[in-house]
């Protein structure tokens, strides 16, 4: 079984750097213990060929609020200034799922891992090809995917992705652009508080993990978790990295 953790940010610029510091030797680590390839990701590092849908459709609707996310689908660039950085990780699952992957672990740049473990695919039944935790800051306010999800690779969640990427009915979402889609296929509300409001033709292949597989630990201090997430959005890199060293601090991670 070939499997590769994920994840996004890796410009090696101040101070996102020094949050990487401390995330991404527990990621290598993590890796190595359940026989995970550990994959960074920036722009350089898409293959444009994965994408050779991007030719001919015709443009996004002009006006989006969210940073122009995939506003050229004409003249397909992989540039931080056509896509916001946190749209990569559908970018970086779909190459990793097509490099012939069977397993994608999906890793925010800022989650911590805290117990090391148990890999998160133990005990998933096969027929699950979406693994997910409910990430917010509590249980009446939470929606799948977040800072991890986990991806077996079939054709089924190829298409999913594809799906979500493609996806226009949120295009133009004030609050969470990269999350909106993903989750209204999933049959979640789009805005807070998020909850599960319709079934989907994907919930036969969605399971989710118990709520101590990923805590917000700025919402909720003294949880105990396996992985731990900076509540708040990307733009906070000096605040994370003061969370971060508390969190291993108090924990004694």
């Amino acid at each position: 079984m070939r499997k590769v953790i994920v994840t996004t940010g890796c410009a090696p610029v101040e101070p996102w750097a020094a949050l990487y510091d401390l995330t991404f030797p527990r990621f290598r680590e993590y890796a190595h213990l359940h026989g995970y390839d550990f994959k960074p990701i920036w722009y350089s590092d898409i293959d444009n060929a994965v994408f050779p849908e991007f030719n001919n459709p015709l443009p996004f609707t002009t006006g989006a609020a969210n940073y122009e996310v995939r506003k050229d689908f004409i003249n397909w660039k992989m540039d931080r200034s056509k896509l916001a950085p946190n749209w990569l990780r559908y970018a970086g699952i779909m190459q990793m799922l097509d490099d012939e992957y069977d397993v994608v672990l999906y890793v925010d740049g800022d989650l911590v891992i805290g117990d090391y473990r148990d890999d998160v695919i133990a005990g998933v039944p096969d027929d699950k090809w979406l693994i997910t935790p409910l990430n917010g800051p509590s249980p009446d306010n939470a929606g799948p995917g977040g800072p991890l999800f986990v991806i077996r690779a079939c054709p089924a969640s190829r298409e999913f992705w594809r799906r979500v990427w493609f996806g226009k009915k949120w295009i133009s979402h004030q609050w969470w652009t990269d999350g909106v889609d993903f989750m209204d296929l999933l049959g979640y509300t789009i805005n807070p508080p998020i909850h599960k409001e319709r079934s989907t033709e994907y919930d036969p292949f969605v399971h989710i993990l118990p709520s101590e597989w990923v805590v917000w630990f700025g919402a909720n201090p003294g949880a105990r978790g396996k992985f731990y997430h900076p509540g708040g959005g990307s733009g906070r890199a000096e605040e994370k990295v003061g969370e971060i060293k508390r969190l291993i601090a108090e924990y004694g991670l």
